[in-house]
This record gives C-alpha cells, sequence and structure tokens, in this order.
C-alpha cells in the first residue's frame, strides 16, 4: 500500500480489523523507505496524519464537555458533584475513538524512527557558501554535493507567506543542469559558469550541501539540504 488517505480513519466502513489492516499495510510500506533510507514524503505524511488523529481527540473532547448532562450523584470527599452524559456514543464513534486510540502510538513510533534517520543524515551534511554573497540572499543556487560524482545544480527561491498568527516561509527548488566533477569543475568555477549562463543574477548567492554518505537525492537528500539552507538563511 502506497498511501493512506488523510480521513482513513472515519472514510467509509467503520470496520476496525479492516481499518487496522489499512493502517498496518501503510507503516510497513513506510518501514520498507526508511530502511532505504528514503524519508519523503512518509515523513511528511506521518506527521500529518499523526495531527489528523490529534485533532479529532481534541475536538472530540470539545464535544464532550458540550454534551447535555444529569447529575449522577455528589462526591463528599472532593465536594464536588457528578454528572453523567444525557447522549451516548454510538457504535460508529466507538469504532472511530478506537481506532484512533490504536493508531497514535503506532504513527508516533513511524515518526520517531524516520526522525532518527532524518537526524543521522543531516549530521553528515554540511552547507557553505561558494565565493561572496550578495546581500539579498533569497534567491540563488544550491548545489547538492553528493556522494556520485555529480553536482547537482538547483535554483531556489525562498518565499514568504502569512497566517492570522505567524509567517511562514517556503523554499521552491528547480533542477538545472548537473557538473561531473573534475579538476576543471570546481565549486568557484561552476559558480562563474552560472553566471555567465545565466544572466538574470549576476552575483548570486550560491551555497552547496556536501553529502559525507550515499542517500536518494530526490527523497532523502534534496529534502534535507532545502530544510537546512532554510535554517541558514533565516538567521
Amino acid at each position: 500500500m502506497t498511501n493512506l488517505s488523510i480521513n482513513w480513519f472515519y472514510q467509509g466502513t467503520p470496520d476496525f480489523e479492516y481499518k487496522k489492516y489499512l493502517l498496518l499495510a501503510y507503516l510497513q510500506y513506510v518501514k520498507r523507505h526508511f530502511g532505504d533510507t528514503k524519508l519523503y514524503p512518509c515523513l511528511a505524511e506521518l506527521v500529518a496524519h499523526y495531527r489528523s488523529l490529534h485533532e479529532f481527540v481534541h475536538h472530540k473532547k470539545n464535544l464532550d464537555h458540550r454534551l447535555p448532562k444529569d447529575l449522577e450523584g455528589i462526591d463528599l470527599k472532593r465536594f464536588r458533584l457528578i454528572y453523567k452524559a444525557v447522549a451516548k456514543n454510538d457504535q460508529v464513534l466507538d469504532t472511530i475513538e478506537k481506532l484512533v486510540e490504536y493508531a497514535l502510538p503506532r504513527i508516533k513510533s513511524q515518526i520517531e524512527n524516520g526522525k532518527d534517520i532524518y537526524d543521522f543524515i543531516e549530521d553528515q551534511l554540511r552547507l557553505y557558501p561558494v565565493g561572496l554573497l550578495p546581500l539579498h540572499k533569497d534567491e540563488g543556487y544550491v548545489i547538492l554535493a553528493g556522494y556520485r560524482k555529480d553536482y547537482l545544480v538547483y535554483n531556489y527561491t525562498m518565499s514568504v507567506f502569512s497566517t492570522p498568527t505567524d509567517n511562514y516561509r517556503s523554499l521552491h527548488t528547480k533542477y538545472l543542469l548537473s557538473y561531473k566533477r573534475s579538476i576543471i569543475n570546481t565549486l568557484p568555477n561552476i559558480k562563474a559558469q552560472l553566471i555567465n549562463k545565466f544572466r538574470s543574477m549576476p552575483n548570486p548567492a550560491t551555497y552547496v550541501v556536501e553529502s559525507e554518505i550515499n542517500v536518494p537525492i530526490r527523497e532523502t537528500l534534496l529534502p534535507i539540504a532545502k530544510k537546512m539552507l532554510v535554517a541558514h538563511l533565516m538567521k
């Protein structure tokens, strides 16, 4: 199974065993990808699933507080009234709650596994600039110097978007071209070639992310490199 709908736990038939099978099949798929050091998109999906389940728990608690209640008794030791909910959960809601309770720790465990792999790989990466940096660093080039013999060049653009509570930064990358590692293709020479080839940026911010280990480019190295670059640019 290659993906799991974000609404999997309440969408369709409320069958606990079937939904449990869907979840476990998806987690096995994630585990295989993590075993191949392929972190994305699985890690991001797991985080989204975990947040969705927690949102359900939060909204369910709010709903429980709003349900009408009858006085059931008095706790004399704690000097408080004891109420019981008038409306009771139906079978469908009980199944959903059971699924959420089953899924949360298992998804959390895989997130922690992915985070451990992420942290290990990040420790093997080194980010540094090539040449002098301009004042404007929100656009430029990032070069991936992976375990392979090529330098992979991407154009990057940093953008800011706002919500009512906060501002967020997003990094968009576009693959441009690659250079074979050689005595001629040094990093300063590659930057000079990029300036000559793409005249719209006469003095571009140029960074390298260098990897000491062999990891998948698209699923792991590029996503981690982007996060490292965002963190660096926000300093």
